[in-house]
């Protein structure tokens, strides 16, 4: 029997049992009578809904503050027979429950209207009445509450988030959901009604459901000005420190405020902000005792930073924030793209001061250039520096979306089936991340309708998806990427040159970014940054790294293993590992193959013990590897050690602790020995006396003594920098000595061992400055390189050779310079000038004075010895004061703007013809990629140091001496013809590997002189 319709059901009731008749269940399923009356309105709201006036009387609910307004509205609303259901809406964390508390309160309290007076509130959701009911069965027992629900009018039902609950309840079998089944009851009764929801939720239920505009009464919820927001969270507060026993300091109110009001854009106020402090409040109840507890602004700010990844430069002023090292952070990270992490540390620096625009992304970006240079590299780092991670990358392949339908795909479709389809995919990836990097690669490849949608959110940093939700993107960071710039680029369509400034380079690639981009779109972009290709020096540098990080994998770390990488792998790599189409990424690719399996074959075959040794090196231009086991450590007594700087140059390949403090006393003696020879003190003393006259203004009221002035200092900071070096590697090594000694601390053994090896490897090579005997032994040099006869083999070795003592300065850090070519018709290289500086170089090369001889196989005549020669020449670079100023200005200078590719400078713009008068000195004719002034500069001091130097064209014996030989023919060697020293290492001296050869010659000099037989020059004069 089933039960008779009550009141203005019926016709619910009816359309319910003709769904059920639908869905194929019986007509049992239907309500009955017998069972409608086992249980009364009370038991069944007990069941699925919770008794607010019942926790007002108990003092569980929020209050609401400085709502009055709104509270006194629905309460008048509900009171009135017409208006007595009411659909409360607002943004997240607005404060409608607190608002509903409230009004239970009142009515509890009877500060209400008669007509709600004695009423009660229940509230109810999706989620209770389905946990109460079941999902197969919520239709019957619900249909039963709300028949007898309709003769209690003090009764009134709170449905918190009603667009979830209403579209709550349907299944496969039963697509009968709970706004249909409520709406016929809310139609035709005057029972009240109090509901709550989320703004743009409730706007996509009423859409989906317009009945429902017609029976409930919105009220819309504001967020707060900021200083009744203020107010809120400060009443709040003091509820908090009421109920959890704490003090909340006015700092920390303050701050909650400030930061969620700046970054948590996706919640209102003053919600939100409440949140953070009793999120501050269980912080920092982990961390201390809950006696005399306190909140401060820090917890906040700490909260808030591990919540949201956020760094505390944004975060508090109280923040040190230095630039440079931001800077050097991209840096690290990208290498050789300048331009592009200046761009990222002036934004950061904007958001860091909060002169950002707040209205929009926190930056749009267009990053141009070839693949495999940085663009994603650098938006990583970006990621992980501004929001704690790289999971906070998010990126679009738009080559994915290059049709017309792919627009809904992306942004939404309105019509689509289910949410996910409505929302779109953008929306879908980023609802997780209210702080992001969305990076769009290959942006130009979209279709061209997707433009337009990143206009409008490029602009005001909001999207609307197709489920009508307006998404805040505000806190993300967009970077786009495309190759079409680089392309116009190879192809030399921007004409872009040396002299170029960025600011022109980005005004170029604009003009040419209007055949993709509208206009409009262009001026969204804050800036446009070009990555060039990369420099072989930043090859390097990603090589050591990406080697470095294969070195640090498990299967090494695990096996305590040392791994040491020849120069030379690294070399071969680079050459070989890098492609203009894949960039960096082919690079990675090479290391891998040429790293890892040579190292897999020795852990393989030979199951290394622990401490071994695995070393890699070039063999046949081949990457080879070697095993060497580990060995015993033993104790070496310290006159073992202090015989002399050959020996103490071999360490054993772990060093103890006794190890290095018996080599100690050594290391002393021998950094003491150069800063007394080099009078370091002194040099000190004038330097420091240098710097303090340069601060008076009467230091520049002489011209003439500047110049000189500044020579000197130069040349003091160069004799200081020398040992400085060494004697803080040293002062530190017997610090960290000194603190295990006392205090039992092996953990200093690596500090210790790091300085032991840098003062034991460095030390011989300062110490080639004791066999200095001249003045001019500490001045930087000139080389002139010339090749001996007109062919081009001759030509090429003498390239060689500058290259080779280019190399030298490179390993010495010494700063170096091409001073000029000198070209044939052809173009092929007569010789070059090269200018190095730096403490000691002249002393160190003047011994390279003389022939330098190629010997190799001829070429196309197999068997047959060819021998090449070029000449070598090295000067002193003078300071000014030896040198005769008026001799200088009356140098003939003629000079004329060049356009011409050099062999060692790529393009050189300068030529000059330099001469002295006197017709026993040649006129010297340079083509240089120095700008004019510049080189006229340099020719004029060349042309003094060849008059002064010319009766044995040098001032190191006579330039026709035969100095080495580099033999390729058969066997692979270099022979010096001096010393007598012989070394299989050619690659490598022509790399720049000279310092065995010239500390063989200092010596034999200083062994010489000591003999009481006159030196080289002499005996040649």
């Amino acid at each position: 029997m089933t039960a008779p319709p009550v009141g203005s059901n019926a016709g619910l009731r009816e359309k319910h049992a003709m769904t059920f008749e639908r869905s194929g269940l019986p007509p049992s399923s239907l309500p009955h009578e017998e069972e409608e009356d086992e249980e009364s309105l009370q038991d069944l709201l007990s069941q699925c809904a919770t008794n607010l006036t019942q926790k007002a009387a108990a003092g569980e609910l929020l209050a609401a503050y400085e709502r009055e307004q709104e509270v006194e509205q629905i309460l008048t609303s509900l009171a009135s027979p017409l208006k007595g259901r009411i659909l409360i809406t607002g943004g997240p964390r607005v404060g409608k429950t607190a608002i509903i508390h409230e009004v239970a309160a009142r009515i509890q309290a009877g500060q209400c209207p008669d007509a709600l007076r004695g009423a009660e509130l229940w509230g109810l959701s999706a989620r209770s009445i389905l946990r109460a009911f079941g999902v197969q069965g919520w239709q019957e027992k619900l249909g039963r509450l709300l028949e007898q629900w309709t003769a209690r009018p003090d009764v009134i039902l709170y449905v918190d988030a009603l667009p979830t609950t209403l579209a709550a309840g349907a299944t496969a079998e039963d697509p009968f959901d709970m706004a249909q089944f409520l709406l016929g009851q809310l139609q035709s009764s005057t029972n009240r009604i109090l509901a709550e929801g989320r703004t743009q939720a409730v706007n996509s239920f009423l859409e989906a459901y317009p009945e429902y505009k017609h029976v409930l009464m919105e009220v819309r919820i504001p967020e707060p000005t900021i200083e009744k927001a203020r107010e809120m969270i400060r009443r709040a507060a003091h509820d908090l420190e009421a109920s959890q026993g704490v003090t909340i300091e006015r700092g920390a109110v303050e701050v909650a405020l400030d930061l969620t009001r700046h970054f948590a854009l996706s919640e209102h106020l003053p919600g939100k902000a409440i949140d953070l402090i009793a999120e501050g409040i269980a912080l920092r109840s982990e961390r201390g005792s809950r006696a005399a507890l306190r909140v401060s602004a820090e917890d906040i700010i700490t909260r808030f930073e591990e919540k949201t990844g956020l760094p505390r430069i944004l975060l508090t002023d109280q923040e040190p924030y230095n630039e440079q090292a931001v800077r050097r952070y991209f840096s690290d990270r990208v290498l050789g793209q300048d331009q592009a992490v200046d761009v990222i540390v002036q934004t950061l620096s904007l958001l860091r001061t909060r002169l950002n625009n707040p209205n929009r992304p926190m930056g749009v970006f267009l990053f141009i250039g070839p693949t495999g240079v940085g663009k994603t590299e650098l938006a990583h780092a970006l990621a992980q520096f501004l929001f704690g991670s790289e999971k906070h990358l998010v990126r679009f392949n738009m080559a994915d979306y290059t049709m017309d339908w792919h627009v809904q795909t992306l942004f939404g479709n309105p019509h689509g089936f289910d949410i996910e389809s409505r929302r779109g995919q953008f929306t879908m990836r980023l609802q997780e991340h209210a702080f992001a990097v969305v990076l769009l690669d290959e942006f130009e490849k979209a279709h061209p309708e997707i433009f337009q949608r990143f206009l409008q959110l490029f602009d005001e940093g909001m999207l609307l998806n197709g489920a009508s939700e307006l998404v805040n993107l505000r806190n993300s960071i967009f970077i786009l990427t495309s190759n079409f710039g680089a392309r116009l680029l190879n192809v030399g369509r921007l004409g872009f040159g040396p002299t170029v400034s960025p600011e022109e380079q980005e005004n170029r690639i604009r003009e040419e970014m209007v055949q993709f981009f509208t206009p409009e779109f262009i001026n969204r972009i804050d800036s446009v940054c070009l990555f060039k290709p990369l420099t072989k020096s930043v090859l390097r540098e990603i090589a050591y790294r990406r080697v470095q990080e294969i070195l640090q994998r498990e299967g090494l770390i695990r096996r305590r293993l040392e791994i040491e990488v020849d120069e030379d792998v690294i070399e071969w790599v680079v050459e070989h590992g890098y492609s203009e189409r894949y960039g960096a990424r082919y690079l990675a690719r090479q290391i891998e193959k040429t790293i890892t399996y040579p190292l897999a074959q020795q852990l393989i075959n030979n199951n290394p013990p622990p401490g071994s040794m695995l070393r890699l090196f070039m063999r046949n231009e081949r990457v080879a590897s070697a095993l060497v086991l580990p060995t015993t450590t033993h104790v070496v007594a310290e006159k073992d050690l202090a015989t002399g700087p050959a020996e103490i140059g071999h360490l054993p390949e772990r060093l103890t602790a006794s190890y290095i403090q018996a080599g100690l006393p050594a290391l002393r003696r021998r950094v003491e020995t150069l800063e007394a020879s080099h009078r370091i003190a002194e040099a000190r003393t004038r330097q420091a006396d240098l710097l303090r006259a340069m601060s008076t203004p009467s230091f520049w009221d002489e011209p003439g003594a500047i110049q000189p002035r500044l020579d000197e200092l130069g040349q003091l900071s160069s004799q200081v920098e020398l040992v400085d070096g060494l004697r803080r590697n040293l002062d530190e090594l017997e610090h960290f000595v000194r603190e295990m000694e006392q205090g039992n601390r092996p953990d200093l053994l690596s500090e210790a061992a790091l300085r032991y090896r840098y003062l034991v490897y460095e030390l011989p090579r300062a110490e080639l400055t004791l066999l200095f005997n001249d003045p001019r032994d500490t001045c930087g040099a000139y080389l002139h390189i010339a090749a001996r006869g007109r062919r081009l083999v001759a030509s090429r070795w003498a390239t060689d050779l500058a290259r080779m003592y280019l190399g030298w300065a490179a390993r010495r850090e010494f700063p170096a310079v091409i001073v000029a070519e000198e070209l044939n018709q052809k173009g092929t290289t007569r010789g070059c000038w090269l200018g190095i500086g730096g403490y000691g170089a002249y002393g160190l090369l003047r011994g390279e004075t003389g022939l330098h001889r190629l010997v190799q196989e001829a070429e196309g005549q197999e068997g047959r010895r060819q021998v090449v020669q070029a000449s070598v020449t090295v000067w002193p670079d003078l300071p000014d004061s030896e040198l005769d100023g008026e001799a200088q200005r009356q140098v003939r200078l003629r000079t004329q703007a060049i356009s011409r590719s050099g062999v060692l400078s790529g393009r050189l713009i300068t030529q000059v013809e330099a001469s002295s008068g006197e017709d026993s000195l040649p006129t010297l004719r340079l083509m240089s990629a120095l700008p004019a002034d510049d080189l006229m500069t340099e020719a004029r001091r060349l042309v003094e140091l060849q008059a002064i130097f010319k009766d044995h064209r040098s001032p190191e014996g006579s330039d026709r001496q035969l100095v080495r030989s580099y033999v390729r023919f058969k066997k692979r060697y270099v022979e010096d013809h001096r010393t007598g020293l012989k070394t299989s290492r050619l690659k490598a001296t022509l790399k720049g590997d000279l310092d065995p050869f010239l500390e063989a010659y200092l010596k034999q000099e200083s062994e010489t002189r000591e003999a009481g037989q006159p030196d080289l020059e002499e005996a040649l004069a």
